[in-house]
């Protein structure tokens, strides 16, 4: 009895120590599928930190790339500033340099150039006196500023020695340049200009002028809108006028109203006139 107790016990054993060791098996079945289990989520969640991190890298990648094209932008644009000041900071010291020069060069060579003195002014002041400055081409080597001067002054005497009067010629500025002179006489009115000139000239009241030249002295318009005058506005015209017949570049004292056809206004007070068949007429 006891050897077939000892026998189920034995049976009922190795069943036990089967059930045991299978349930061991089927646990570290699942402790191990728990495993791959865990370590699948493990991987998973690595990678999707991973792509999170590589996201957020990317993210950071493309602020830093914008935030350096901007400085990039910032730094162009003040390089370009920066040159725009020296380039005009280097225009500022070349004219001045230049200005610097064209005045020393004046001083040493005796008088302006040639280019920077027109070939004949004449200007009329408010009390009919006139100043003219002419610049003549002559050969240097035989006339110079102080012998020119010294001739004129001699004329003028001359020319009051037979005509008598007041004494309002006189000889202004002087310079020479190289192959021309350049002279400003002051004549205390136009009639002692034009007989010293023989330069035709006339100043007084523009009813006066076109009395004596028949009423009417070609085609007369405005300086401003060139609309021509009739007969009849002539005849109502007043202020002051010049009568001049000779190339020159004429300077009043007053705006220019109106001038005849032979007449070009070159500003408010200025004018140039051209001889011709008949006198140029400026009203002011």
């Amino acid at each position: 009895m006891e050897g077939s107790l000892s026998q189920r016990q034995i049976q009922n054993s190795g069943q036990r120590n089967r059930q045991t060791e299978g349930a061991r098996g089927r646990q570290q079945g699942r402790q191990a599928g728990g495993k791959q289990q865990n370590q699948a989520a493990g991987r998973r969640k690595t990678e999707k930190s991973s792509g999170r991190n590589g996201a957020n890298a990317g993210s950071r990648s493309g602020r830093n790339a914008k935030r350096l094209r901007g400085k990039k932008r910032k730094a162009y644009t003040a390089r370009v500033v920066f040159l725009l000041f020296i380039a005009l900071l280097l225009c500022l010291v070349f004219f001045a340099f230049k200005g610097i020069i064209g005045f020393f060069g004046g001083l040493f060579s005796g008088g302006e150039s040639a280019e920077s003195v027109s070939s004949n002014i004449l200007e009329v002041h408010e009390d009919g006196s006139l100043t003219e400055t002419t610049v003549e081409e002559i050969d240097t080597s035989e006339y110079d500023a102080e012998g020119l001067k010294s001739v004129l002054e001699e004329e003028i005497n001359d020319y009051f020695a037979n005509s008598g009067g007041n004494r309002d010629i006189q000889v202004g500025k002087v310079q020479s340049g190289k192959g021309y002179l350049s002279l400003t006489m002051e004549y205390g009115s136009a009639k002692n200009f034009s007989a010293f000139t023989t330069k035709y000239l006339e100043l007084g009241d523009v009813q006066d002028l076109l009395k004596a030249n028949g009423g009417f002295i070609g085609v007369i318009s405005g300086a401003e809108d060139g609309v021509v005058l009739s007969k009849e506005d002539l005849q109502e015209l007043t202020g002051d006028a010049v009568l001049i017949n000779y190339d020159t570049s004429l300077k009043l004292p007053r705006k220019i109203r109106y001038v005849s056809w032979n007449v070009t206004s070159t500003g408010a007070k200025t004018a140039e006139v051209k001889k011709s068949n008949t006198p140029s007429i400026i009203i002011y």
